[in-house]
């Protein structure tokens, strides 16, 4: 097939350690798209892969912006990174691994496409506009667009966002992504 184009989505979870999926991109020198979720984004950093795109949705205040090396961190309170194996090295010496990453994405932010609900919270958009991020923003779907009633429809009429089913995470919103659009 023509590589140019492929395009390879990796999500955050256990077999993206355990496959050494990212490794085995970076040897098998893959040329073709590479799209990140954005748990997934630290472990490709941390593996030399740099990929073309992030798709990040969570609203979440706080959270989601680690995943992008969080610069206002100042104590770890949340336990979060310690009990979930989306990426079980951000749970490991948490404030000098966010230092880490905070000096990756600022390295590479203006090689990655960041591909924005605009349900993010603020803190994610600041920390990738800080990061020289592009970022292309979108809007979720929430009920049928052509619905006379549609919370979709108000919401894109106010802000012009083109919309894209997310399929309710992040993972599934990147292969829409990938599917859809590219």
């Amino acid at each position: 097939g023509n590589e140019a184009a492929s395009a390879i989505i990796l999500a955050a979870g256990p077999s993206l350690h355990r496959q050494n999926s990212v490794a085995n991109i970076v040897d098998a020198g893959y040329q073709g798209t590479v799209i990140a979720a954005d748990g997934a984004l630290s472990h490709c950093l941390r593996a030399g892969l740099v990929p073309d795109y992030v798709v990040t949705l969570d609203p979440h205040p706080s959270r989601i912006a680690r995943w992008f090396g969080d610069p206002n961190i100042a104590a770890v309170e949340d336990d979060y990174f310690r009990r979930q194996d989306l990426d079980p090295e951000m749970g490991v010496n948490e404030l000098q691994r966010n230092q880490e990453l905070i000096e990756l994405v600022d390295k590479h932010g203006p090689d990655i496409k960041l591909i924005a609900s605009t349900s993010v919270s603020n803190s994610v958009t600041e920390r990738c506009k800080q990061a020289a991020m592009p970022i292309y923003w979108w809007n979720p779907l929430f009920d049928d667009f052509d619905a006379p009633d549609s919370l979709t429809k108000q919401i894109f009429e106010m802000n012009r966002i083109p919309c894209m089913v997310s399929g309710g995470n992040v993972g599934s919103a990147a292969w829409v992504f990938a599917h859809g659009v590219l």
